[in-house]
């Protein structure tokens, strides 16, 4: 008993953050159950929400866009891109916005690039945090490991999370595992 006790325990913390005491207002409290729930309401259970992690079985966008897209989706989507830059060696095109880069071949999307400093990415709809723990539950196990991070493959896509010699998040891909 005490070993499930201190196994939920120890799941949560990365989950809740740190606690803060605040004196005349709600606290949140989070609670997991099995398998992969995470509840959180207030001390005066006025809210509560529930988010369930579930195991991802296929990749059709990240942060919105989806490899089918063309450029007037890109466009529509995410808006006007803050820069554009254009590589003269592969005429990749790179429309570059606040969270995503997005590479395009011509007017169609070629992979999508999550930046560095992201703390979460959206997968077909799903918000995930980039800790070690959700990514295992909602990715599973990589397909393949590569020197500069792992390789997830879902149908025909798949999502390269780069990783440092710290294993420290550097960046996220989704591409066409054709493209590979």
């Amino acid at each position: 008993m005490f070993s499930t006790f201190a196994l939920l325990l120890s799941m949560m913390s990365p989950l809740t953050g740190p606690t803060h005491t605040i004196p005349h207002q709600n606290v949140m409290v989070a609670s997991v159950q099995y398998p992969w729930t995470v509840k959180a309401q207030t001390s005066s259970a006025i809210a509560s929400s529930e988010t369930e992690l579930k195991p991802i079985e296929y990749f059709n966008t990240l942060n919105d866009i989806a490899l089918s897209d063309q450029r007037s989706d890109v466009i529509r989507i995410k808006g006007e891109p803050n820069h554009i830059s254009t590589d003269s060696i592969t005429g990749y095109t790179e429309y570059h916005y606040n969270d995503t880069i997005v590479g395009m071949y011509e007017d169609h999307v070629y992979y999508v690039h999550v930046n560095t400093e992201a703390q979460q990415m959206k997968i077909n709809d799903e918000w995930i945090s980039l800790q070690p723990n959700v990514l295992r539950q909602t990715l599973g196990n990589p397909d393949y490991k590569a020197e500069d991070g792992d390789v997830y493959m879902k149908e025909s896509g798949a999502i390269k999370i780069y990783k440092d010699a710290t294993q420290s998040i550097k960046g996220i891909d989704l591409f066409d595992d054709s493209n590979s």
